[in-house]
């Protein structure tokens, strides 16, 4: 079945964490997995009776936010999100530690967070698209 021109296009998630879908508006996507989202905007779709039981409604992922890492590493800046990765990885994208960074102090500040505060983290905890890693210098 050929795509639909009234609601085919890119989407780019906003910073509430919501899509504006062509003939629903808002629509939240913030925790949704690709397939939950394809279920969400169907019975959506279904319930403004623009589809009808027997549509299919595809959803493809083309970018996510990229992750910014700061602090006593070998290059400060933005890296383009992976899925599943964790601090020490983003470490190791963004050049290793330098020699005066504290591993045990490493913050993380969540983009999608409701607080605007810093969580300690460990080098196993998972990085999210839009987060903000810091990794200090330790104090002698």
């Amino acid at each position: 079945m050929p795509a639909d021109p009234d609601i085919s296009s890119d989407y780019e998630v906003n910073s509430s964490g919501a899509i504006t879908a062509r003939r629903l508006g808002a629509v939240p996507v913030v925790g949704l997995s690709v397939s939950d989202l394809e279920a969400r905007l169907l019975q959506r779709y279904r319930d403004a009776r623009y589809f009808t039981g027997s549509s299919v409604l595809s959803v493809e992922l083309i970018s996510t936010r990229p992750f910014y890492m700061i602090g006593e590493i070998g290059r400060q800046g933005s890296f383009p999100y992976v899925s599943c990765l964790r601090v020490i990885q983003a470490v190791a994208l963004a050049g290793g530690f330098t020699r005066r960074a504290s591993r045990n102090y490493i913050t993380i500040k969540r983009f999608f967070s409701e607080s605007s505060e810093e969580e300690y983290v460990t080098e196993d905890t998972l990085v999210e698209p839009g987060d903000v890693i810091r990794v200090p210098e330790r104090w002698f």
